[in-house]
């Protein structure tokens, strides 16, 4: 199967490229990578690329996730509206959930897909080993760091690890 991967900001033509690539072959498929077009209800502010009042064509629950397409130009696009907002969404989730599809897809003949959105970090995960892949959430952990102050958490992080701090990025910092 063909995969072809189109990513960056946010409204910079992506989904237009992509519809036009998947045009050009009958058995091909766009699938969203964009972390906040997987939750439902969230059509406005994430840029969904759908019409109102536009059907979603549920395929199949998995792992209590919906997984479905949208037909956008004659072209289905997977894993728009997949988990409701209030539910944790992770990368993990999103890597196994792609590649049930993946797996479906090419059982349906599908021989080329185009994967788009601006979430780097998703196909990141996809392609490279990640230690730690679905280590289980502490939630009482994060209820305390949230208490605490950013200078705190910084703090903290420098004193357990100063070279991890320093290749932070500015934005993670």
């Amino acid at each position: 199967m063909k995969v072809t991967v189109i990513t960056g900001q946010t409204a910079t033509g992506k989904t237009r490229l992509a519809l036009n690539i998947s045009s050009k072959n009958n058995k091909s498929s766009i699938i969203n990578i964009d972390s906040r077009q997987i939750y439902k209800k969230l059509d406005i502010i994430t840029g969904k690329d759908i019409k109102s009042g536009s059907a979603f064509n549920l395929i199949e629950k998995y792992d209590g996730f919906d997984i479905g397409f949208y037909n956008l130009e004659q072209q289905k696009v997977w894993l728009y509206d997949v988990v409701n907002p209030d539910r944790y969404f992770s990368a993990y989730d999103w890597e196994k959930v792609f590649l049930h599809l993946f797996q479906y897809l090419k059982r349906q003949g599908v021989n080329q897909i185009v994967i788009i959105g601006g979430t780097y970090f998703y196909i990141h995960y996809l392609l490279y080993q990640r230690e730690g892949k679905n280590i289980k959430i502490n939630w009482e952990w994060r209820k305390r760091m949230e208490k605490k102050e950013l200078k705190e958490i910084i703090k903290k992080i420098i004193d357990i690890n100063p070279s991890f701090y320093l290749s932070l990025s500015e934005s993670d910092k």
